[in-house]
């Protein structure tokens, strides 16, 4: 969504119980659905776990995946979506994903396309460091691990993971009703 800056800061969350939960690095889960990486080659580089998929015309196909909302992992990732769905009524959730960039490598830069001018696009660190570049309109930012954010993915933007851990974000997609 347009935004009059490159993001804002809705709130901090508490991630515990999401990392307390993450399967390891090596589970299959984490390439179950690799989908997005092949619908959108600049993620290449990325391993997801998709709970929610919803197509919002953008040629790509929609789903629930019931056995990881199931999960201990999708029961901490609903309870970390609570708070965050108060700050926006008069949405609907449209996509969650928890999405690994791995150490040493990068989303190359880009602008988010398809149907984004009602979608508020946030994004929650669950394992970041210094050593994880966001960059948003040539502006380089470190986000916290639980910081939660909603970014203009309308604005040109990548991200660089130069530390040897990998950086794992909860993507929340909320459209407008």
């Amino acid at each position: 969504m347009k935004l009059n800056k490159p993001y804002i800061h809705i709130c901090d969350l508490d991630i515990s119980k999401v990392k307390l939960n993450l399967p390891n690095l090596d589970s299959p889960l984490w390439y179950k659905d690799i989908f997005r990486q092949k619908l959108y080659k600049v993620h290449n580089q990325t391993l997801s776990i998709i709970f929610k998929w919803d197509s919002n015309n953008d040629g790509d196909k929609s789903f629930i995946n019931k056995e990881i909302i199931n999960s201990k992992l999708g029961k901490s990732v609903e309870e970390v979506l609570k708070p965050l769905l108060k700050f926006y009524p008069n949405t609907k959730l449209s996509k969650t994903t928890l999405t690994l960039l791995p150490s040493k490598t990068e989303v190359k830069k880009h602008i988010d396309g398809g149907y984004i001018g009602n979608l508020h696009r946030i994004h929650v660190p669950i394992i970041s460091n210094k050593g994880c570049i966001f960059n948003i309109d040539k502006k380089n930012y470190y986000f916290k691990e639980g910081y939660c954010f909603e970014f203009d993915n309308t604005r040109p933007h990548y991200v660089i993971n130069k530390s040897n851990t990998p950086r794992i974000h909860l993507i929340i997609d909320l459209i407008k009703l």
